[in-house]
């Protein structure tokens, strides 16, 4: 984990959950972010060991109007969710761990890059993953303590094998990747590069168990 030194908006989960049912039915990319965050803030909780919170990077000319925490209502959090986040970035959602932001302490943590594999499941197979990664995702600027988090419908039919040792790493723009899928009420995630096994998380139970 590292110092993070932008300026965003940090939401706990239950905040982002609340958010999403005040929503509704997602209708805008913010809100498929947050509800991809609120997974990740889990997987990070138990990867660290400490509690965290979600953050959204906002364009500079909005930093003073970043709420004291606990104090913005909720159509006020919607605005600055969809109108107000930077959309020139590499980085779609921020997990943290808690720190007093008001006195000065600099939350620690990852950014994410969220990226859709293919809109069609049919065609989610190893060989088109493995260009995917290889090709289109290369084409960004190195991103510093950043992750590529790649959402897909279907990894339990990859070669899981083939593809971490088909993966080209060399001047790789991300420092991680990982692949989230859904299967019913379990969220799988699987660490591709640097390999760092599989872990299923139920939805109902809140409860992440090792395979």
């Amino acid at each position: 984990m590292r110092g993070l030194q932008k300026k965003y908006l940090w939401l706990e989960d239950w905040v982002v959950q609340d958010l999403l049912k005040h929503i509704g039915k997602p209708n805008h990319t913010k809100h498929y972010e947050l509800l991809t965050g609120m997974m990740l803030n889990k997987f990070c909780e138990l990867q660290w060991s400490k509690k965290c919170w979600i953050g959204i990077e906002l364009s500079n000319k909005y930093e003073r109007e970043i709420p004291e925490y606990g104090q913005a209502y909720i159509e006020d959090l919607r605005e600055m969710v969809e109108k107000k986040a930077e959309e020139n970035t590499l980085t779609d959602i921020i997990i943290a761990t808690k720190t007093n932001t008001q006195l000065g302490e600099i939350p620690k943590g990852m950014a994410f890059q969220l990226k859709r594999f293919g809109k069609d499941p049919t065609k989610q197979d190893t060989n088109a993953l493995i260009n995917f990664l290889n090709i289109d995702c290369r084409n960004f600027a190195h991103a510093a303590n950043t992750a590529l988090v790649v959402l897909m419908e279907t990894p339990k039919e990859i070669d899981l094998r083939k593809l971490s040792t088909s993966i080209n790493t060399q001047n790789y723009p991300f420092e991680k990747i990982i692949l989230i899928s859904l299967h019913g009420i379990m969220l799988t995630f699987t660490g591709i590069w640097p390999e760092s096994g599989q872990l299923e998380y139920n939805i109902s139970t809140r409860r992440f168990i090792t395979i």
